[in-house]
């Protein structure tokens, strides 16, 4: 469900419709006029012409002369609605900073000012602000703050009508958040503001919620039956209306919500209706929403040939409107239509362009389900030779079914061996990793170890040496240089101690609340011998309040090694990033240096914890590269979640995300 994205003056300006030759009439009076007075309206004027019709870089041309005669005038009221105005403006563009900066010129105004404008041009400030951190900054938390603070200010004037719309908004993002019960509550307040003023499009629109809210938590009977009467209720006021656009979306929310009631029958001709209201006024990207869900209700009562066609044609309409999500959906429902038709050929092959379809955020098919249905074509081929044995076996005489017997047991031995086979291959697979790690652990104890061992024993000499010469300068610099061979003995023990921890399948896991910012700050101390070296700030922006659950141990081992990573891969007079913040349920930890950074191959073999080669870092630096094959291995047995972001001479992000307890 979607509603006008920006709150404008439009709540209080009528709206003004002309043609084209009455913008350039008014554009010509404002050349020759010079009526300050008549000249902001003017510009007004054909400012909103422009924004009513998607053009906000001509708007704010415009805007912006309504602003400097205002300013020039010093008529506040003016002065408040173009810095409105123009924010708005900015905010379709998209201008993120110049907005913020015109609605907190607005709120400034607002605290310095009385009246009833001046009240709602802040509440509108606010709202637009929260949009703002939303839609162009992608920063919910911000986003749902300023709602709040909207929220109080519509209560506090009285702005039903502001109040409505902004619980609409605040519902909204706790819907995408996942947080239905918070959803729920706000839009149930919005619908009892929109009540009390009595606007009937506002009430539709908060019911709207309420049912699509129910279509999409894990509803009881009862409540799916109050979602599917708010919505037919919202239908119902769309054909009154004639909106036949809002009714195409109608039919497919209650399409959905039939759907999970278990009323496939319903769900169909939902789907049908608003599959055929979208064909009749184009609503572009749209028409491949509208065939996905007919297609589904299709699926829902068994019809798979009609699903299929349908589906072929969303394939169509995606090639003018490409989505991801929406390709690997097509793929999807095709592997489901043509499973369901016993064609798991077919289902196989649209489950493998499924997996090329979806991206990090696409789930719909994992790995495993794809495995499967192929062992169920597989076995499916079996059947029909077996079927086809046993036919055979029934009109022929008793020889033959002697010779069917001895081919069915043929063939159950070689699917045996076949079996056994397949057996012998993965645990040949496992063997042969196993392998190559214990190859890479004995090059790297000689690589790594034995150069340092070498150092120290030259050094014992050398020093024995100087103390007999009585030499105490050189024993000095000597030292510093055994710390430093110390320092590097000890990491690549602590990384190879690490790793084979991880590699055990006993892992010993001791969740607890833990307080990462103190284990963060003590991390940082302890790398000051590797960071200060390069000149490396490392910026602790770990939140005190922030408390993750998880293993003390396996959480100083995640973020030493990442911490350690960045180092070793920034550039010197550097800085590193480290902060914490709220991720749904979880607490992520975020670590961001500008160095290096890395490839897409080498992310997918981190993420999938494979071996990597060791590279030297920007200092020389050498490494075994186990510390991130550790990370992968310690995360998982977190219940963590790891994301990486990295472009090739621009530096890495890290993000580690833990469940709160």
């Amino acid at each position: 469900m979607k509603k006008l994205i920006i709150i404008s003056f439009l709540f209080f300006l009528p709206c003004f419709v002309f043609s084209q030759e009455n913008l350039l009439e008014l554009r010509e009076q404002l050349a020759k006029t010079t009526d300050d007075s008549l000249r902001a309206e003017i510009s007004n004027t054909i400012a909103k012409y422009y924004y009513n019709n998607g053009q906000p870089d001509s708007a704010k041309i415009f805007y912006q002369k309504f602003l400097s005669i205002a300013e020039q005038r010093n008529d506040l009221s003016q002065k408040v609605r173009a810095h409105v105005s123009i924010g708005s403006a900015c905010l379709y563009i998209p201008l993120p900073d110049s907005a913020e900066w015109h609605f907190q010129k607005v709120l400034e105004m607002g605290e310095a000012q009385d009246g009833t404008l001046f009240k709602k041009m802040m509440c509108i400030a606010l709202v637009n602000l929260g949009i703002n951190y939303g839609i162009n900054r992608g920063r919910a938390t911000e986003e749902l703050d300023y709602y709040l603070k909207g929220l109080k200010k519509a209560k506090e004037y009285s702005f039903s009508e502001m109040a409505t719309d902004v619980l609409w908004r605040i519902s909204n993002v706790y819907l995408d958040q996942g947080n239905y019960g918070m959803a729920m509550e706000n839009a149930r307040a919005g619908l009892a503001e929109a009540e009390k003023y009595g606007d009937k499009g506002e009430i539709i629109e908060m019911k709207r919620l309420i049912g699509i809210i129910i279509g999409e938590k894990e509803s009881t009977p009862e409540e799916l039956k109050e979602g599917i009467r708010s919505l037919q209720e919202c239908l119902d006021y769309y054909i009154s209306e004639n909106l036949r656009v809002n009714q195409s979306y109608l039919h497919f929310d209650l399409a959905g919500i039939y759907g999970k009631s278990h009323q496939p029958d319903s769900a169909l001709y939902h789907a049908e209706k608003g599959y055929e209201l979208s064909k009749k006024v184009q609503i572009g990207h749209a028409e491949v929403n509208a065939e996905v869900v007919y297609a589904k209700a299709l699926i829902g009562v068994g019809k798979y040939k009609e699903a299929i066609r349908v589906l072929h044609d969303a394939e169509e309409t995606y090639r003018s409107y490409p989505l991801i999500s929406s390709k690997a959906t097509i793929h999807d429902l095709l592997a489901k239509a043509y499973a369901g038709m016993g064609d798991y050929k077919n289902a196989y092959s649209h489950a493998r362009d499924l997996e090329a379809a979806m991206d990090s955020s696409y789930t719909a098919l994992n790995d495993e389900k794809i495995l499967a249905l192929q062992t169920q074509f597989e076995t499916e081929k079996k059947e029909q030779e077996n079927i086809f044995l046993k036919n055979k076996n029934e009109m022929v005489t008793f020889r033959s079914r002697l010779y069917g017997v001895i081919g069915l047991l043929l063939i159950a031995s070689i699917l045996a061996v076949a079996f056994f086979y397949y057996k012998l291959r993965i645990k040949n697979r496992q063997l042969e990793k196993l392998n190559a790690s214990k190859n890479r652990l004995f090059a790297t104890l000689a690589h790594d170890l034995k150069g340092p061992a070498m150092s120290f024993n030259n050094l014992t000499k050398k020093i024995n040496y100087l103390i007999k010469k009585g030499d105490p300068e050189q024993l000095l610099e000597l030292g510093e240089y055994f710390e430093r061979s110390g320092n590097r003995v000890n990491r690549v023990l602590s990384n190879l101690l690490d790793w084979a921890v991880s590699q055990k399948d006993q892992f010993v896991n001791n969740p607890e609340n833990i307080d990462i910012a103190a284990i963060s700050e003590n991390i940082i101390n302890d790398l000051k011998y590797f960071s200060e070296p390069k000149k490396i700030k490392i910026n602790n922006g770990i939140k005190k309040e922030h408390i993750a659950y998880c293993d003390e141990n396996a959480f100083s081992i995640i973020i030493r090694n990442l911490l350690h990573n960045a180092i070793k891969y920034s550039f010197p007079d550097n800085q590193i990033n480290l902060r914490s913040y709220k991720k749904g349920n979880n607490i992520a930890i975020e670590i961001q240096d500008y160095g290096v950074g890395m490839d897409g191959r080498l992310i997918k073999k981190i993420l999938r914890g494979d071996a990597v080669n060791s590279t030297r870092g920007t200092g020389d630096e050498k490494g075994n590269a186990l510390g991130l094959q550790t990370c992968t291995k310690l995360i998982e047995c977190n219940n963590g979640k790891l994301c990486i972001e990295s472009k090739e001479g621009e530096g890495t992000k890290f993000t580690v995300a833990f469940e709160q307890n």
